[in-house]
């Protein structure tokens, strides 16, 4: 499950990147016995999210499973990399699409059912934190509980600080490793 390296002097971008991708992994693929194909694809941020329906020829069963592959261009290098996890290997990464979730088949095994549920508990908390009002301060779960505050940006959007160690957080962090409610303050 390393990284795989591919020399080309640009960076793929938008449905380019999924094409180069979906070639570059054989994702569409068929033998004698089986037929895999992507039927979904969705570009969030760098990460391309599949679903994938793979059917045995000999008795037509079939089973829909999610797929992420992570990117990264070097620019310096010129080397495109991608990293293919498939659900069943429980990915450290939950912001699959819900329609691309909601294609899949029943999970293969408790990695792919605790990553699906990982998912649908992220999405929830992601909407919940767009709503929590300015001035609110949280503790993430992280090793040193650390505590932020929602400020809010000349634009009228939000930042996620940490004013003791002057850092910013974004949301899909903050989603990935978890956060509750500590209070608020005024002002922010």
């Amino acid at each position: 499950m390393g990284w795989t390296g591919i020399y080309t002097p640009f960076c793929p971008k938008g449905q380019e990147r999924v094409n180069f991708v979906i070639e570059r992994e054989g994702l569409n693929w068929e033998n004698e016995e089986q037929k895999c194909e992507v039927l979904k694809s969705s570009l969030v941020g760098a990460h391309i999210w599949f679903a994938i329906k793979c059917t045995r020829k000999d008795t037509g069963w079939s089973h829909v499973f999610a797929a992420v592959a992570l990117t990264n261009y070097d620019p310096k290098e010129n080397y495109f990399y991608i990293k293919l996890v498939e659900e069943s290997s429980g990915p450290y990464h939950y912001d699959c699409p819900k329609g691309i979730l909601n294609m899949l088949s029943e999970p293969e095994n408790d990695w792919a059912r605790e990553w699906r549920e990982k998912c649908i508990k992220s999405r929830a908390q992601g909407s919940k934190l767009s709503k929590l009002p300015f001035g609110t301060v949280m503790e993430l779960h992280n090793a040193e509980k650390t505590r932020v505050y929602v400020y809010k940006k000349w634009d009228g959007g939000r930042w996620y600080v940490n004013c003791d160690r002057a850092v910013r957080y974004s949301a899909k962090y903050i989603n990935q490793i978890g956060y509750h409610v500590v209070g608020t303050v005024q002002n922010a």
